[in-house]
């Protein structure tokens, strides 16, 4: 991951709340520096011990925190409803657009959006990554 990102790049890491810890490691291991997390708060949920409402991105940066977009954002995004299941709601897409610059990538996509790069399993890729 460290070779897609420019210095300055943010990284948005979308993760479910038993995959947090996980995350801070990816993060770590593609070379950037945790910020803040921002939590989407979803109508309803499911789980095991708790009813998990919220899903987090964890917010990062690569060498130095840039911020050339939208500043003092609440870290919470409401979500009216969710399409399919894992599925990133309009509002992150729009939150995300506020804050970092282009270009962005959006990595394992389900579709195509206007000012973004994808890849992914379920969309025609517009990168090709060689593992």
């Amino acid at each position: 991951m460290g070779l897609l990102a420019a210095p300055g790049a943010h990284l948005w890491l979308w993760t479910t709340n038993q995959f947090l810890e996980t995350g801070f490691h990816l993060m770590r291991a593609w070379g950037f520096k945790y910020l803040a997390p921002v939590h989407m708060v979803k109508p309803s949920g499911i789980g095991n011990w708790f009813v998990n409402r919220t899903q987090t991105m964890l917010m990062g940066y690569r060498d130095k925190c840039r911020f050339n977009g939208a500043r003092y954002l609440p870290n919470v995004i409401p979500v009216g409803s969710v399409p399919r299941h894992s599925q990133k709601p309009e509002a992150t897409y729009e939150y995300i657009e506020s804050v970092s610059e282009a270009p962005r990538l959006d990595l394992f996509a389900r579709q195509k959006r206007p000012g973004w790069y994808v890849w992914g399993n379920e969309v025609e890729s517009d990168i090709e990554l060689i593992v």
